[in-house]
């Protein structure tokens, strides 16, 4: 007979506290309902994290490398649980809308204060996921934009800036802080996905990032290289100039950077042909 449990019931959970641990080497999925109760569904039975304890969930810890957890991008939109272990982690159900003219490129899900120690793929595809993080990268960098401290990105005094910020930004408080997480995200970004193309990953560029009426049409797989080139490195003074290569794999920190606005077909063509010298496959046009 099936049997509807608490999760403390469900064989290799464990929940105490805020920590949700999984053993168990198998597909997990969790379904939320219209009360914010989490279910485990094993066969027959269903297990439930009420929605009083995921409120109080600080990490999820998949033990077993064989743990393959799906949660629905409602279920992480805004949450600042960590997911940590030997596991892997899906995102699912996240839509994208692209940059096109005025419009700008958002996902419906920011994990922001999401912290990831696993493996992670959104709708089930690595390259997505770095797409997500991205735009949630992007819209920080606006967010930081909106209070006027744009500044604060460029040159290391923007980075020692205590100024308390009217609203927190990658849950940073203050202006130092804030710029410190978004020019480190986007670096630490750049660096995983340069490494994501030399294993042979799918580069990113279907996804329009940057659009503009005068004619701008920037790929995400251009922008996030861009965050890893000297210009960028030099210009927003993160990194001491003599370890950005020691930062960047490879040679990558010497691609040029393509912003994707007009009469630049001469950049496009050089970033083009250093992909493909470094094994990249492009589907991107020029001309």
């Amino acid at each position: 007979m099936a049997k509807s449990c608490s999760i403390f019931d469900a064989p290799s959970f464990y929940f105490e506290g805020g920590v949700l641990t999984i053993k168990t080497g198998r597909d997990v999925a969790f379904t939320e309902d219209s009360s914010g109760n989490w279910t485990y569904q094993l066969g027959a039975n269903s297990f439930t994290l009420t929605a009083a304890q995921v409120a109080t969930i600080q990490t999820i810890n998949l033990v077993n490398p064989n743990t393959h957890l799906d949660l629905s991008a409602a279920l992480v939109n805004g949450e600042n649980f960590a997911v940590i272990g030997a596991g892997a982690l899906n995102i699912s159900g996240v839509v994208f809308t692209e940059a096109f003219m005025a419009t700008p490129f958002e996902t419906s899900v920011n994990i922001g204060s999401l912290e990831l120690a696993v493996a992670t793929t959104v709708n089930g595809d690595t390259g997505s996921y770095f797409a997500t993080l991205w735009d949630t990268l992007d819209d920080a960098y606006g967010a930081l934009g909106v209070q006027g401290f744009n500044n604060a990105l460029f040159g290391v005094g923007g980075y020692a800036s205590n100024v308390v910020l009217a609203t927190p930004v990658l849950g940073e408080t203050t202006v130092g802080a804030a710029a410190s997480a978004i020019v480190g995200g986007f670096i630490n970004l750049g660096v995983a996905y340069v490494n994501y193309l030399v294993a042979g990953g799918d580069a990113l560029d279907y996804f329009t990032a940057k659009a503009s009426v005068a004619g701008r049409d920037q790929t995400v797989h251009d922008n996030i290289l861009g965050n890893v080139t000297d210009d960028a490195l030099l210009e927003r003074q993160f990194i001491p100039p003599a370890n950005i290569a020691s930062t960047v794999p490879g040679d990558w920190e010497t691609r040029d950077l393509y912003s994707g606005n007009p009469g630049l077909g001469a950049v496009l063509a050089a970033t083009v042909a250093f992909d493909v010298a470094h094994g990249v496959e492009r589907d991107y046009a020029f001309g």
